[in-house]
């Protein structure tokens, strides 16, 4: 898994990188950059599964960051490390599903790790829901003509007809009811 640390404090990007051992928790340390615009940068070369970074920063702040690496990777896990105790920029981290918020005066290298673990597992999870995700639409794939033969069967055959799902599973099986005509016809 590769992680992006971001901070303009060079000497806090240091002892970010310093003080946990990426290696051992199977992390790569991709980049230290000292504004949004270099991480957005190398991002978009090598997109990371995890960011950390700060929120106050020159051109572009943490939060921005945050929203931009979003639309790289919609399952980047985001750790933002501040001296700044705002509600404000708390609600927004919150908002764009932050996966945790450390004072920089509260930073020490158990709670960081903790942290740090705490994402890895978020990687881990959203990793495999989209294993599933994918799995279930390749099964879907393979099997789409012979369910759209029987779902048409069932049409033909069924007295009662819901019509949200009716239209519902034809866009699925992708017939087009509503802007051609058809005759129903069934032939085996």
């Amino acid at each position: 898994m590769k992680v992006l640390l971001v901070d303009d404090n060079f000497q806090m990007l240091e002892f970010m990188d310093e003080m946990i051992s990426w290696e051992e928790l199977g992390l790569e340390v991709i980049g230290k950059c000292e504004t949004g615009m270099d991480a957005l940068e190398i991002a978009r070369k090598n997109t990371p599964d995890i960011l950390i970074t700060d929120i106050d920063m020159p051109k572009m702040n943490g939060l921005e960051l945050i929203q931009q690496m979003k639309s790289l990777n919609e399952h980047v896990q985001s750790l933002i490390i501040s001296c700044h105790d705002d509600f404000q920029y708390a609600q927004k981290a919150v908002q764009l599903l932050v996966s945790d918020y450390i004072l920089k005066e509260t930073l020490v290298p158990e709670t960081f790790r903790a942290a740090i673990v705490k994402l890895v597992d978020g990687v881990k999870k959203k990793k495999q829901e989209k294993e599933q995700v994918q799995s279930l639409q390749t099964i879907f794939d393979r099997n789409r003509e012979s369910m759209k033969k029987q779902w048409l069967k069932d049409f033909l055959d069924c007295e009662d007809l819901n019509e949200r799902d009716w239209k519902e599973l034809s866009r699925l099986f992708h017939l087009d009811f509503e802007n051609f005509n058809y005759i129903q016809l069934y032939v085996e």
